[in-house]
């Protein structure tokens, strides 16, 4: 057995270990010439095994996902940053309070809410999602329902992502 240096130039990244075998099964190495015809080319003497540590490999790969694992967050303090990983339940808690009964809309009528749309499409043409529920303090999906009614959502072009009114009701808030 020989243990080959991990600092070898072009050599394998972890250590390895080589067992030479001299007695072998007869082998034969085989070639074809330029006709086609197989030729045999000599006899395989001497056979060499390599084998990786497998015990240097499962703890790199564990220390990797370990490290992988840790979320970093930052805390001020004395207007210093200051790096910690967040645990599971400071991330939960965070969630919680994103989510809490407080932070929600409440909605309002649908004929309330579609003057307020039209009230706001006569200020300005083109509107995002996020800005009308800004302004309206409505839920999302209840202000996009009425939107869907009421407006055309644009896909492409120069007011992609926005909604402007349907031409009926253009015509409407003009007159």
């Amino acid at each position: 057995e020989m243990q080959l240096p991990p600092d070898m130039p072009n050599g394998p990244k972890m250590p390895v270990t080589l067992q030479f075998a001299s007695k072998v099964a007869p082998m034969h190495v085989f070639s074809e010439d330029t006709d086609g015809n197989v030729v045999v080319e000599g006899a395989v003497k001497n056979k060499v095994d390599s084998r990786m540590h497998i015990s240097d490999i499962k703890l790199l790969t564990n220390a990797r996902k370990q490290q992988s694992e840790i979320r970093p967050t930052t805390k001020l303090e004395d207007k210093q940053t200051v790096l910690l990983p967040a645990t599971h339940k400071e991330i939960m808690a965070r969630r919680a309070r994103a989510t809490s009964p407080s932070n929600k809309r409440e909605r309002i009528d649908a004929g309330q809410l579609r003057e307020l749309v039209f009230h706001y499409f006569s200020q300005r043409e083109f509107w995002g999602l996020k800005q009308l529920t800004e302004v309206t303090n409505q839920p999302q999906v209840f202000l996009k329902q009425t939107l869907d009614q009421l407006c055309i959502y644009n896909k492409r072009g120069e007011h992609k992502a926005m909604f402007e009114l349907k031409p009926e009701y253009k015509m409407m808030s003009k007159q």
